[in-house]
Order: C-alpha cells, then structure tokens, then sequence
C-alpha cells in the first residue's frame, strides 16, 4: 500500500497521521481510544486498542515493504513551447474518457493551467508505458527522447499554477 493511501484511508475513518524521525504515529480525531505505530524503516508495527477496521489496514501497511511505500512521481511531459503564441504549449495528454496511453495525443495549445490538469499529468509507471508505446512506432527512439527530455515533474508547489 502506498503513503497516500495509507494516509487516505486513515483520515475517512476519522485517524490522523503524524510522521517522526523513524515511525508513523496514528492519531485519533474522533471519539475512539486507542493508539498505534508504523516503523518508517521496517514492517514493525503495534497497535493498541483500535477497531479492527483500522488495525487491518494498519497491519497492510506495515507488512508492505518500505520501498513499496514510496509514493509514485508524477510527470508532464512537454515537447515544445509555440514562439508565436506566447504562453501555448505542447504537451502529452490522455483522452479524458478513459486515459488509455495508446491513445495519448500532443495538445499543441495547451497553456500553463493545463498542466494541472490530470489526463496532462502521468505516473511513473504511466510515463514509462508512454515510452514504450512510443518506441514501438516507427522513429520512435527519436519521439521517446523527445518525451524524456521534456519529462518535468509535477510537486506540490504546482498547485498554484
């Protein structure tokens, strides 16, 4: 189970987490008594005196190897800016319908808010299938270097775009 969904879940059941040094520290927002830990660095973990609901997921977390936690980058990928329109880019896109990577297309009047838009932002995994389907037609090592070199990752700060 990855940190964002660990962290999901755990708040829609009314828990809160707080991440030390080593641990994460599960805490209560609503009425129930009850405590528990997630080793940061290892699949310990102890639970005390919280719904079963909880600990199970809880125990799913933990017993998920800490590499596996890492949630996955998220990417743009912008193949070229338009000199005459100033602020238009182009851009990879997933149609919205249902965001198959075989059917992504360049949107080549994309502007800075698009890409904040999800079917302009891809995962790793997404991002490397991209790669793949790319290389597959023909001069695709030329169009996959493209897409590698305008890979840009997409944070947190992006938001305020």
């Amino acid at each position: 189970m990855k940190t964002n969904e660990f962290k999901e879940k755990m708040e829609l059941l009314g828990f809160k987490l707080i991440r030390r040094r080593d641990d994460w520290v599960i805490t209560i927002i609503g009425d129930v008594i009850g405590t528990a830990t997630v080793s940061a660095k290892d699949t310990s973990y102890c639970i005390s005196s919280l719904p079963s609901k909880v600990a199970n997921i809880i125990v799913e977390f933990a017993n998920t190897p800490v590499e596996d936690r890492k949630d996955e980058k998220r990417w743009n990928v912008v193949v070229g800016q338009d000199v005459d329109k100033a602020g238009e880019f182009s851009i990879w896109r997933r149609p919205e319908y249902h965001g198959l990577i075989e059917d992504s297309f360049i949107d080549a009047e994309a502007s800075l808010n698009d890409l904040k838009d999800p079917t302009t932002i891809f995962t790793d995994s997404e991002f490397n299938q991209l790669i793949k389907y790319l290389e597959a037609l023909p001069h695709g090592g030329i169009y996959a270097k493209i897409a590698e070199l305008g890979r840009r990752e997409v944070t947190a700060n992006d938001a305020s775009l």
